[in-house]
C-alpha cells in the first residue's frame, strides 16, 4: 500500500509543484529537497531493534552535506489530521507555495497569555503546547488575530549549560510573516535582558534553539543571528505496538522523562518500541557575538 505517497502526490498536484518519483522518496527542486514516506506496514522496520540509532540522521545528513533538504513522513504522525495539516503546510513553505503573506510592519507585539499560547501552538505548531515562562506573539493590526509566537523557558535538557531555550516558535498554518521572527526576537534581546524562569530570575546572553532534523534544517536561524553548535546525531519516539497505558496501538507517545520506569516495562512487555528519527540540529545564539539580525527574516517554523 501506498497510501501517504498517493496522497502526498495528490498534493503537490494541486499546488503545481514539479516532482520526479524515485523508488525511496519523492524529489522536488530539482532534487534539492526530498521527501521519505514510511507507510504504517514498514514502520517497525525503523525501530532501534532494527536499524542503527542514527539511521534517519546519517541519509539526512549525507543529503544536506549535498544540499539536499531531507523531510521524513512517518505513518503514525500524518495519521494525526492537526500534524498532517502542519507537515503539509511546512512542505508547501519550504516549496514556495505561501497562501498568506503578512509584514511585520503591519503587526503589534504583546505578550500571550497561557489559554491563548497553547491554542496557536496545538493548531499551528507540531510538537504542540508547551509551558514557557514567557511567550511573545504578533497580531495582525487590523484584525487583531494572532499570527506568529515565540515562547522562552528553561531547556529540560540543557538547563546548565544556556541561559535560555526558544521552546516554540510557529507561524500560522499556510502564512509567512516577513521580518516576524526578527520583529518578535528583536523585541525580546531589548525587553527582557533577564527572564524570570521559576523562582530564578535569570540573565540572559545565550539562547538555545532546537531545529526538527526530521522536517527542517534551519537554513533561517544565521538570519536571526544564530549559529550551527552541533547535532544530536539521533532521536526516537515511543510507538505503540499494543494498547497498552500510553495510546492504542499504532500511536506515537513523546518523551516522558517522569514516566521512564513504566516505559521500559512497556517495552520489555513487547507493548511500545523505539522508532528512530534524525533528532536535532543545535543551534546557539550568544550576545557577546554581536551577530547580525536581518529585518526581513523569511522565517516560518523550524
Amino acid at each position: 500500500m501506498n497510501k501517504i505517497r498517493t496522497e502526498l502526490l495528490e498534493i503537490l498536484k494541486k499546488n503545481n509543484i514539479i516532482f520526479t518519483e524515485e523508488p525511496e522518496w519523492i524529489s522536488c527542486k530539482n532534487d534539492k529537497y526530498r521527501i521519505y514516506v514510511i507507510e504504517q506496514e514498514n514502520i517497525l522496520k525503523y525501530s532501534w531493534n532494527e536499524v542503527p540509532r542514527t539511521y534517519f540522521y546519517d541519509i539526512s545528513y549525507n543529503n544536506e552535506m549535498n544540499g539536499i533538504h531531507t523531510v521524513w513522513i512517518k505513518s503514525f504522525e500524518w495519521d494525526v489530521e492537526r500534524k498532517k495539516d502542519i507537515l503539509i503546510s511546512g512542505m508547501l513553505c519550504d516549496l514556495g507555495v505561501i497562501y498568506n503573506r503578512y509584514y511585520g510592519r503591519q503587526t503589534i507585539i504583546e505578550e500571550i497569555n497561557s489559554k491563548d499560547a497553547q491554542k496557536f501552538l496545538d493548531e499551528n505548531s507540531f510538537y504542540g503546547r508547551r509551558g514557557a515562562s514567557l511567550t511573545l506573539g504578533l497580531r495582525n493590526k487590523k484584525t487583531n488575530e494572532l499570527l506568529m509566537l515565540m515562547s522562552f523557558g528553561s531547556s529540560h535538557y540543557a538547563r546548565k549549560k544556556w541561559d535560555c531555550e526558544i521552546i516554540r516558535a510557529a507561524t500560522k498554518k499556510y502564512s509567512q510573516v516577513v521580518g516576524g521572527a526578527t520583529k518578535l526576537f528583536k523585541h525580546f534581546l531589548e525587553n527582557y535582558p533577564q527572564l524570570q524562569i521559576g523562582k530564578d530570575l535569570i540573565n540572559i546572553n545565550t539562547i538555545l534553539f532546537y531545529v526538527d532534523y526530521d522536517h527542517k534544517q534551519g537554513n533561517s536561524m544565521p538570519s536571526l543571528g544564530y549559529e550551527l553548535h552541533s547535532y544530536t546525531g539521533f532521536g526516537f519516539h515511543n510507538y505503540c505496538i499494543k494498547d497498552c497505558v500510553f495510546g492504542q496501538e499504532g500511536t506515537m507517545f513523546m518523551r516522558k522523562p517522569h514516566k521512564h520506569q513504566e516505559i521500559m516495562q512497556c517495552i520489555r512487555n513487547g507493548e511500545v518500541v523505539s522508532i528512530c528519527n534524525a533528532g536535532n540540529k543545535v543551534f546557539i545564539f550568544d550576545k557577546s557575538k554581536n551577530n547580525k539580525i536581518d529585518s526581513n527574516s523569511q522565517f516560518v517554523g523550524e
